[in-house]
């Protein structure tokens, strides 16, 4: 039985350091073997693959690192509050624009009542996904009756 996880260890070593090396292994169904200009280079990645092609570059699997701007943006929006009764409840803005806005956060939450006339100041986070997705996410900073 040891004998059979030493002989598999063994053979996953080989596979792994065919891989690696960039050449290929033992097991590789071509005859021929790499010449030693088609191994990739540490100083100048020649016959490296190219970015993006068969591996996934850290920009795919990685979050932004860019840090969102302050809510007091300066973004201000008039409108009238709504309800939308989509998981639970979210409160949103019918802009006088025509447009409808979700409203995140919880500034104000007093003055962001339904059927309420507002000015809300804050910012438009289109880098963001919501729940409700009842318009465009819109993170109020202050709001105030008008």
């Amino acid at each position: 039985m040891v004998a059979r996880y030493l002989a598999i260890g063994a053979m996953a070593a080989t596979f792994l350091a065919g891989c690696s090396s960039g050449t290929p292994s033992a097991s590789s169904s071509t005859s021929s073997a790499a010449s030693p200009s088609s191994a990739a280079s540490p100083s100048t990645g020649v016959g490296s693959p190219s970015p993006g092609v068969g591996s996934p570059t850290p920009s795919r699997l990685l979050p932004s690192t860019k840090q969102p701007a302050s809510p007091k943006a300066g973004t201000v929006l008039t409108g009238t509050v709504v309800k939308s009764e989509v998981e639970g409840g979210c409160l949103g803005l019918n802009s006088d624009t025509g447009k409808t806005y979700q409203l995140i956060g919880t500034a104000d939450l007093d003055v962001l009542t339904p059927g309420a006339r507002v000015r809300v100041t804050g910012r438009v986070r289109d880098d963001i996904a919501t729940i409700c997705q009842i318009g465009t996410p819109f993170e109020v900073a202050s709001a105030e009756r008008l």
